[in-house]
């Protein structure tokens, strides 16, 4: 007798389940997933300890025939692809008919439907057929999951908690909310009830029966249409943002998927618009024809395959970051208060050697050694830079830097490509005073706004100088003997790589032997001792970051330098400097924040002002 075996059914099942249901929320998802495919208008789902005890999806669709009814506990039984060509126009969130086979092999499976004319119920357990009875029912399925995986013990055990299953329940479901807003869905555990939606299509009620009113006051909405494909964009003012990504959703052709891609170009949209290591509460919905894009890639169909994503991603960064400039952003001092992270100034290089997935806040060095160590000569850009920057005319006092200097005229073109005109968004505001020689106090017909000089004149300052790092002046230097600097044969290859971008930084360099480069030009910002530190450091980045970009370093470079080089907290400023601050701020494409997030301003309204005073009951 051979050594292979053709496995039974009922264990193809179970081992097929392994990869489908992985828990509770799984299961929910693949009942969900058919019952919307079924065209249901009210879905109801219930929990029994999260889940793990018993779970109950209902809905109001087609529901099923007698006959259909038993197929379906078929292995890749489906009503949704006939054929190959059927395969690669997936128009349905399910398809592979794996769902309730794999279910009802690891669980007390109990389906009720009807189809109108007949109704049927069919009991599985582990697998096993139990009981096939006429039933009575409206139209529509009712499937119930009772002691999930009580047949798996391994599986089992790995069980989460209670509360993190029914977190994880929670999430997928509020998912399907926001990707159906013309479905009604109800969610309960142990009789309480968690969601329950109208189904009315109003996009800005579910986003605030989600997240709470002032997501659902701050919403920002744009479309486009190109390319073959349609997006649908809905974003939260930055008043409002989260610790992780988790709520920036993604669906397409109104399937819930996981792109990384979309998912970076709305981040990339909002930067300087919240702190690093904070994101913000987004919708983006695409519809595509389904030819372009791959959903049988896992079982889970989460993961997707979309053509020319990268480029839709690029539009998508784009309608971000126009929704985010059109729209006034000062946050109200009634705003719930948000986790602030301790920002200070640190080392460019410690910034970016910090730079990783998810974790790329600026910490302070350790040690002034730390500071010191690759540090390029920062204030020598400063003084390059300085020696021209923000003088409306001879004399007047820097806002940056607090000296008096004369202007350079090599400088006037850039001082003229960067002072635009922007949205001017700022409300007219008439000054009062100073708070602690930190913050301007104005007011208006709205109410009271409080400005923080150092973030003001930081924007103003990263606006700039990101402006002069693309665009350098006179940046390079020559080596009178150039400095020749050895490589491993990886960096090599990295700096073959990148010579260009290196060479647009201010850098001339030529290669000496298979393993060094000379050194010939050098940027007049940069100490000549420096320039090996401060290459080797720009290599260490480009290794470590695998989406390293020139331009993603000068911004980091710039808002480094923009918050050394801006005025202080606790130093008063004259009159025509707060005029003048004011002004430039106005004229800054996003005025609203700093660099890092943080606001400019903040508003009290006059409402406000009366309720703290008794004014108004």
């Amino acid at each position: 007798m051979g050594r292979i075996v053709q496995l039974d059914e009922r264990l193809s099942n179970m081992i097929a389940a392994g990869e489908v249901v992985e828990k509770p929320s799984s299961v929910v998802k693949e009942l969900v997933e058919n019952a919307i495919d079924a065209g249901s208008t009210n879905i109801m789902i219930s929990l029994v300890d999260s889940g793990t005890k018993e779970i109950i999806v209902e809905d109001n669709g087609i529901g099923m025939s007698a006959d259909d009814a038993k197929l379906c506990f078929s292995r890749h039984a489906t009503s949704k692809i006939k054929n190959e060509y059927d395969l690669f126009r997936i128009q349905t969130l399910g398809f592979r008919g794996e769902a309730i086979p794999s279910i009802a092999s690891v669980s007390k499976f109990t389906l009720v439907t009807s189809d109108g004319n007949e109704s049927t119920k069919i009991v599985y357990r582990g697998g096993h057929l139990e009981d096939i009875t006429e039933a009575s029912r409206a139209k529509g399925t009712t499937i119930k999951v009772e002691n999930l995986f009580y047949n798996v013990p391994a599986r089992l055990k790995y069980l989460r908690t209670l509360p993190s299953e029914l977190s994880s329940i929670t999430y997928l479901v509020s998912k399907y909310i926001l990707a159906n807003p013309n479905i009604s869905f109800s969610l309960k555990n142990n009789g309480k009830e968690i969601y329950k939606t109208l189904g009315n299509g109003d996009i800005t009620r579910i986003f605030g029966e989600l997240y709470g009113i002032e997501v659902a006051k701050n919403l920002l909405t744009s479309c486009i249409e190109k390319d073959g494909y349609k997006v649908n964009l809905t974003i939260c003012k930055s008043v409002v943002s989260r610790a992780n990504k988790l709520e920036i959703t993604t669906i397409v052709n109104d399937r819930f998927v996981k792109s990384n891609a979309i998912t970076e170009a709305i981040i990339s949209g909002y930067h300087t618009y919240i702190p690093e290591g904070r994101y913000p509460i987004a919708l983006c919905s695409v519809t595509i024809d389904p030819t372009l894009i791959d959903v049988n890639v896992h079982p889970t169909k989460m993961q997707i395959k979309i053509s020319n994503e990268d480029l839709m991603a690029e539009s998508i960064s784009s309608m971000t970051k126009d929704l985010l400039k059109s729209a006034s952003m000062i946050p109200d001092i009634k705003e719930p208060e948000v986790e602030r992270k301790s920002y200070q100034k640190v080392d460019i290089f410690d910034q970016i050697y910090n730079l990783e997935e998810n974790k790329t806040e600026y910490n302070a060095p350790k040690s002034d050694d730390d500071k010191k160590d690759n540090l390029p000569n920062i204030d020598a850009l400063l003084k390059e830079a300085n020696d021209y920057h923000l003088q409306k005319e001879e004399g007047t006092i820097n806002l940056v830097n607090e000296t008096q200097i004369e202007e350079e005229p090599k400088i006037e073109k850039y001082k003229k490509s960067i002072e635009h005109e922007g949205k001017k968004n700022l409300p007219y505001l008439e000054y009062c005073g100073q708070v602690h020689g930190t913050y301007l106090i104005f007011q208006n017909d709205e109410g009271m706004f409080l400005m923080d000089q150092h973030a003001a004149a930081e924007r103003i300052n990263y606006e700039y100088y990101l402006e002069v790092l693309k665009n350098p002046i006179g940046v390079s230097s020559q080596l009178l003997v150039p400095i020749n600097i050895e490589f491993s044969a990886a960096e090599m290859i990295k700096i073959a790589e990148h010579e260009q971008e290196i060479i647009n930084l201010g850098f001339k360099i030529t290669e000496s032997s298979p393993t060094s480069y000379y050194v010939r030009e050098y940027p007049m910002w940069l100490h000549e001792e420096d320039c090996e530190d401060f290459i080797r450091t720009l290599l260490y980045n480009v290794c470590k970051d695998k989406e390293f970009t020139i331009e993603k370093y000068r911004d980091r470079l710039a808002a480094q330098i923009a918050c050394k080089a801006s005025i202080k907290a606790n130093h008063a400023i004259k009159r025509e400097e707060i005029d003048d601050l004011v002004s430039r701020l106005r004229k800054c494409y996003n005025p609203y924040t700093c660099p890092h997030g943080r606001p400019t301003i903040i508003k009290i309204t006059t409402l406000e002002l009366e309720k703290m005073f008794k004014r108004v009951m």
